[in-house]
């Protein structure tokens, strides 16, 4: 719109005809001074400019609606007036809403500020305030907080609201970034209590000196739950066996990695013998998958790879019997005097091909983070080193 605007509006024939033109998104509100044929031509070369733009086009003389403002013209002077819609239903946000507390009271300010900012007239200004009022007493708000934010807004000269606010400068605060809940108070609370001991021993760095926004995001609520957005396909994989297929691991038999293949539907933590069912089945030729190393000790490795399993087996084989001692598994074996022969690894988990797209390198890195976590892979509880947390960002 901007780049009609520049080519096709400004610099036209009718362009000295407007006096005043504003535009939000699609929608414009312009003042034209000529006579209606002459708008009425505006309009058809508008819709002339581009073949797949199309104007439609409301004028009259007195009144006018632009969005939530109705224009209208007494005595040679513009005045504004509250649009509402004749289809409009009371859907402010209720009283005992779960939202953010701090929302939820400044909701009736905001709207009620929005009236003042908006009706022009001192005469209608208390009729659409208490029309305002009544809709959200209708919503569960306290009288007694709707009339003081009345008092409140009805104080603000007209004048003043429209005039543009210049922000003030400010120190740059961090954003604490959570998805809000029923302890989000809580939270920021213990956050703000305890601030002071960073700000003091940390002195010299600013961002320090004031503590955080508290910004928050919708968290998940039965709509999640109960409303499915992607049905998926009607029709499930083609089964190509006359049974079930059998799940877990389970050699190809044509590599040189399946006698290191441990068989199975289950496994168990190497700490606390929890035991974790496979649910899938899975070969050396799987791909984008979570596997776990296992040695004669019983220490476990879990890595992740976006190739077939049985090329990345081969390479920690190889790692081995070069006893490139720089990575942590080769390390382990060459310290203990295993062999090759000894390795073990199984596959656990994967990510399937994303119908609707997506990063799936990065939701299979997630994956390794999640059974990292899981088993208690990390050093020395595990041959884990280190781990990518870039993929949480």
């Amino acid at each position: 719109m901007a780049v009609l605007e520049g080519e096709h509006v400004y610099g036209s024939r009718f362009w000295g005809h407007v006096r005043g033109w504003r535009r939000y998104i699609d929608d414009i509100f312009l003042i034209w001074d000529g006579d209606l044929s002459e708008i009425e031509s505006f309009h058809l070369y508008l819709n002339n400019v581009h073949p797949e733009l199309g104007f439609t086009m409301d004028c009259s003389q007195t009144r006018m609606q632009f969005l939530d403002t109705c224009v209208y013209k007494i005595d040679g002077s513009l005045h504004t007036d509250l649009f509402i819609k004749h289809t409009d239903r009371n859907n402010l946000l209720h009283f005992s809403s779960e939202h953010p507390c701090r929302m939820v009271e400044s909701l009736p300010w905001s709207q009620l500020l929005r009236v003042r900012r908006v009706v022009s007239s001192d005469t209608l200004i208390d009729e659409r305030l208490n029309e305002m009022c009544q809709k959200f007493l209708a919503r569960g708000y306290p009288k007694a907080d709707l009339d003081g934010f009345k008092m409140k807004a009805l104080s603000k000269e007209h004048d003043e609201l429209l005039t543009p606010r210049v922000a003030a400068e400010s120190n740059k605060r961090y954003t604490f970034v959570t998805a809000y809940n029923g302890l989000s108070n809580r939270i920021s609370a213990v956050i703000r209590r305890h601030w002071p001991l960073l700000s003091r021993g940390h002195a010299n760095v600013n961002e320090f000196q004031l503590p955080p926004l508290f910004s928050y995001r919708r968290n998940r609520n039965l709509r999640y739950e109960l409303v499915v957005s992607d049905v998926g396909s009607s029709r499930r994989d083609l089964q190509t066996t006359l049974s079930r297929p059998s799940l877990g691991n389970f050699p190809c038999l044509g590599c040189a990695c399946c006698n290191n293949m441990v068989k199975g539907a289950s496994f168990h933590h190497p700490h606390t013998g929890k035991k974790y069912e496979i649910r899938k089945r899975y070969t050396c030729k799987s791909s984008f998958v979570v596997y776990v190393l296992s040695c004669p000790c019983g220490l476990y490795y879990v890595g992740e790879t976006t190739m077939e399993v049985k090329p990345r087996i081969s390479k920690h084989k190889s790692t081995i019997r070069t006893k490139l001692i720089e990575l942590s598994v080769p390390r382990h074996f060459h310290e203990l005097g295993y062999s090759v022969n000894q390795l073990r690894y199984r596959v656990i988990d994967d990510v399937p091909v994303l119908r609707r797209g997506g990063d799936r390198v990065s939701l299979l890195k997630k994956k390794e983070l999640k059974w990292i976590f899981e088993l208690d892979t990390l050093f020395p509880k595990g041959l884990n080193i280190e781990y990518q947390q870039s993929c949480l960002l």
